[in-house]
Order: C-alpha cells, then structure tokens, then sequence
C-alpha cells in the first residue's frame, strides 16, 4: 500500500511507518485506529447501529465470533433485509460477474461491516477497504482474522473529504462501490448531494487505472417495493419517488425538520450522472 498512499490535499507520497502516515510536505501525520489509517478529521457517527451497539457488536465478536455477533446484535437492531445483507452469500454474487486479475489491487469503497471485501481478498492479491465508520472496520478486521484473511487493509476516511481520496492516480485495477453513492448527501449538510456525488466518482476515476473496471451497484429510486410503502435508506416511507421538493417537505414533515438529502436513481438520470464523471 505504501506505494499509492498520498496525502490527500498535496498528493505526495506518504511516509509510512507501524504508527503513523507522513506528508513530508505539508507535515502532516495520520495515526491508527483499531489497526486502521486514519485521515478523519471530523467528529460524527456513521455506523450502521448506536455506538453502544456498535460496541456491543465487536465484543461479542471477539468473546465468540462475528457470525454470531450478527445474529446476536445486528438482527435484534435492525430490519431482518439489513441482517440478510451482510449474512447471505447471495448479495456477494455479482463479484462472479468480475474479471480475474493477476496481482490485481482492489479498492473497497464503502465496505461497512465488510461481507464483501473478505469475499473480494478471496479472489484477488491486495484489498483496500475503505469506510468512514471506526466501529465498522474494526469489526472488519476481526472477522478477517477469524477467517485466517491477511491481505486486507483498512483506511478511515473523511465524510467530507470524498474528492481528495489518499491515493495516487491510476492505482487501482478494481473499484467496488456498491450501494455506496446515495448515501454520499447525507455525509455532508452542506453540500448539494448531486455535487458530492459527482466529486466522488471523479475521484474513484482518477484513482483507477487506464484498465479498470469500477463496478456501481445502486438502488433503483422507482422500485415496485417503493410505491407499497417500504422505505428507501431514510426510512421514510415514499420519500424516494416523489420529486426531490416534495420528498424534502415529506421527509421535513415525517422526521420534523430533517431534510431529504439521500439521493438514488432511476436508469435515465444515472446514465446522465455518469457523464459527467470524466
């Protein structure tokens, strides 16, 4: 990893040592956290569940296993679909539908609890996972140990800082960023979720090589559970087929005063995001 890393404002290559990450031009230093670089620099929770939960989550994962951990803590506080997801090989399948690549390095963007990046350090050379959640990648890197996986890395990343990634351009030969860009408005109040969006996927571009191959899952904003009431990721019910003005006022009504800033697609406008990637 130490010949990609980069700082993530000026792009030199980092020093990088078992305690820290270097810029020798800006003179900044990166630490650990529960075995993973950390380049945060702002406060706030990302996870999945509470922090208490979260906590509660990685002790019973290593008093006893993480499969157990799931069933235990995950299942108990959240929707049976979200437990589903990080437990049935199913949601794993489409990485068939990658290539084979010898030597190839992969970054996981957005790799939550981890489910898939083990899956991804079972069929390529070098993994990179990274997440904004602590708790997250450090239930991660517990399940890897169990499993005997040790050609993971894990990296903590800026919610805010999506479009000044740490690595150098053209690193990668694989990118997953799988249910990943809709989430990117909520990371950030201040910004446009379109423009937040669309500065990430210029960034996983930039970090991609000439060959690559960035595989983009999303959740379609018009699917049929949608219309029956099943709530997209702001659990709030229709909130992601109304027109954007409306879902704000819905969602602002529903959750008093929290707007509407997740944003999925249908395939027309994806396909006119994806445009202005390059």
């Amino acid at each position: 990893m130490a010949d990609i890393l980069c700082c993530p404002k000026c792009k030199n290559l980092l020093e990088i040592s078992n305690n820290f990450a270097k810029c020798d031009i800006c003179k900044k230093e990166w630490g650990y956290t529960d075995g993973s670089l950390s380049f945060l620099e702002h406060s706030g929770h990302w996870e999945i569940l509470s922090e208490e939960n979260m906590r509660k989550l990685i002790e019973v994962a290593e008093k006893e296993n993480c499969e157990i951990a799931l069933e235990k803590i995950l299942l108990l506080n959240t929707a049976e679909h979200i437990y589903k997801y990080y437990t049935d090989p199913l949601h794993c399948g489409y990485l068939k539908l990658l290539p084979e690549i010898k030597n190839a390095t992969v970054l996981d963007f957005g790799s939550s609890l981890g489910n898939i990046t083990l899956e991804l350090a079972k069929k390529y050379s070098t993994v990179i996972s990274v997440d904004t959640a602590k708790y997250s990648l450090k239930f991660l890197n517990v399940w890897a140990k169990q499993k005997n996986i040790k050609n993971i890395q894990t990296i903590l990343i800026d919610p805010v800082e999506y479009s000044g990634l740490p690595f150098q351009d053209n690193s990668f030969d694989i990118v997953n960023f799988n249910l990943v860009l809709q989430w990117l408005g909520v990371q950030n109040e201040k910004v446009n979720p379109k423009e937040s969006q669309i500065k990430c996927l210029k960034e996983l571009h930039r970090i991609l090589k000439p060959s690559g191959i960035i595989y983009l899952g999303e959740i379609n904003r018009y699917h049929y559970k949608f219309f029956f009431g099943e709530p997209d990721v702001s659990m709030v019910p229709y909130a992601s087929i109304l027109p954007r003005l409306f879902s704000d006022i819905h969602v602002r009504n529903y959750k008093k005063s929290i707007k509407y800033k997740v944003n999925s697609f249908f395939v027309f406008n994806f396909a006119d995001k994806s445009a202005n990637i390059s």
